[in-house]
């Protein structure tokens, strides 16, 4: 997958690969897992990548929890860097897209 987005090529450490990507889709609104980060990550003597992860991955749970049926909203992939290669994951999504 060769797709950075626009707005991440002007940041500092744009080359820096995903550690984690979630594709959901929806068939309603868009909307945004940004909350997940409303309290800081602060980094606790371990990094604050696997901390991140699981933030977003909680707040993803409780979104499907209170909101799901009426976003019509499902994750159709997950990436987490060293369990799958990114070309895997570019697959399911394209395979999940076009069902």
């Amino acid at each position: 997958m060769d797709s950075i987005p626009t707005g991440k090529k002007h940041v500092m450490f744009s080359d820096t690969p995903a550690s984690y990507a979630s594709v959901i889709r929806w068939k309603s609104q868009p909307f945004t897992l940004v909350n997940a980060f409303e309290k800081a990550i602060t980094d606790k003597g371990e990094g604050i990548v696997a901390a991140s992860i699981e933030a977003l991955k909680d707040y993803w749970s409780k979104v499907k929890i209170s909101y799901a049926d009426h976003l019509n909203a499902s994750q159709i992939a997950e990436f987490t860097l060293g369990e799958c290669s990114i070309n895997d994951f570019a697959s399911k999504v394209a395979n999940e897209l076009i069902k």
